[in-house]
């Protein structure tokens, strides 16, 4: 009953209104011709006692309901202006989101990944880039052995992404960079709908080559808040495994070890 009323009230608060102050007069009236009756009267005295009545009761109730009038008023105002706040916020959170999806692409383009090979030092541009320091930094991962404790795998795996940094890691540094940045901008500058809409739109603008070095540099330096963010909107699914990303699952239970032992040894 109370939330039928108070949906009531809200949504038709200036007809209620109105409704209320006519149930005032009405009854002011009612009161004056209950007490004293219908009966005509030519005697301006009476008459004066009768305006008298009126305006001494009406005048503080007419005024009463002018100021909450006004307050209903600039409560709508404040609402009003607050909703196109929030609708200006919310464009220029869009303009820019797309705006560093562009610089994303334009950061993908210019990449030129150099690896040195045996048979001599190989070029890849653009996505072909993210295939084939996918591919080094995943064999590199794999090369840690796994029949360590998932602390030791952790360490071990610290450094073969070191080393496969130093190979490859500057020429997508540029990318990454504007990646993390454009995750925080989601993160710090949206929630609710806008949020989801935000973060789900980057994951499709992501290849899996592009999610799986993601998941390694925010593992791998220690990034566990990053992690979970993007882990709510699905960055990590389930054709991020095993197979794809190896020491997974070793080096998120080391991670979320050490942060839990840090946590416990701060309190």
């Amino acid at each position: 009953m109370r939330n039928w009323l108070g949906t009531f009230l809200t949504k038709y608060k200036w007809e209620a209104f109105v409704v209320l102050l006519l149930i005032v007069v009405i009854g002011v009236v009612f009161f004056y011709v209950d007490t004293f009756g219908i009966k005509r009267s030519y005697d301006q005295a009476v008459w004066g006692q009768f305006g008298d009545y009126l305006g001494g009761v009406l005048n503080p109730t007419l005024s009463f309901c002018a100021f909450v009038g006004l307050m209903l008023t600039l409560k709508f105002q404040y609402s009003e202006s607050k909703k196109t706040e929030e609708r200006q916020v919310g464009q220029q959170f869009d303009s820019r989101l797309f705006q560093m999806f562009g610089l994303l692409s334009t950061a993908l383009s210019t990449i030129h990944l150099n690896i040195v090979k045996n048979t001599g030092k190989e070029t890849h541009i653009g996505p072909k880039a993210f295939e084939v320091g996918r591919r080094e930094l995943v064999s590199a991962i794999e090369n840690v052995g796994s029949d360590l404790s998932d602390q030791e795998i952790y360490g071990l795996a610290v450094d073969a992404f070191g080393r496969w940094s130093a190979e490859c890691g500057d020429a997508l540094l540029s990318y990454f960079d504007t990646l993390l940045f454009v995750v925080l901008y989601i993160r710090n500058n949206s929630s609710g709908e806008r949020r989801v809409f935000a973060a789900r739109a980057l994951r499709s603008q992501l290849s899996q080559d592009t999610r799986v070095i993601l998941f390694y540099t925010l593992l791998l330096s220690g990034n566990i808040t990053l992690y979970r963010f993007l882990e709510e909107f699905g960055y990590w699914g389930s054709e991020l495994s095993e197979s794809t990303a190896p020491r997974c699952r070793a080096l998120l239970r080391a991670l979320v070890l050490s942060k839990e032992k840090a946590a416990g040894q701060s309190t």
